[in-house]
């Protein structure tokens, strides 16, 4: 198992500055999560969320330096800090299956997410009893 990614959560665009001029991180890659996706991936079990317009469409940048990986999510500025729900850890491993029914086994949340533009690779989170998140990723094997 490596660590595939960290998620955190910037409260402006500018704010890749800080990792690209401090850290030497270079941007890999950016895509959007609209609100619908965006509430079912990172809200669904919130239980806070009073009003479907409560959730925002997310812009995310993926930046990178040697192995190191973050997903950044920049929230609307007048997102409140309650709605920070996308800081979680990304584990790639060979054998995820095999992760996520030792999980379901022990009694651990387990969420699936198929994604239409990646019918072949759903995303998976477990939650530990704390309700940290972590991403699990099938990697080739």
């Amino acid at each position: 198992m490596q660590l595939g990614h960290v998620g955190l959560a910037i409260c402006h665009l500018s704010e890749v500055a800080f990792f690209r001029d401090v850290l030497g991180m270079h941007i890999q890659y950016e895509f959007d999560i609209l609100a619908g996706q965006n509430r079912q991936i990172f809200f669904n079990a919130a239980g806070n969320v009073n009003h479907e317009d409560d959730i925002p469409d997310v812009h995310v940048v993926m930046m990178k330096k040697n192995d190191v990986m973050l997903e950044l999510f920049v929230l609307p500025k007048e997102t409140p800090a309650s709605l920070s729900r996308y800081g979680h850890l990304c584990f790639a491993m060979d054998d995820r299956q095999a992760v996520v029914e030792k999980a379901t086994h022990l009694g651990y949340r387990i969420e699936r997410f198929l994604r239409p533009s990646h019918p072949d690779n759903d995303l998976v989170f477990i939650f530990d009893k704390t309700g940290n998140r972590f991403e699990l990723k099938q990697t080739g094997s």
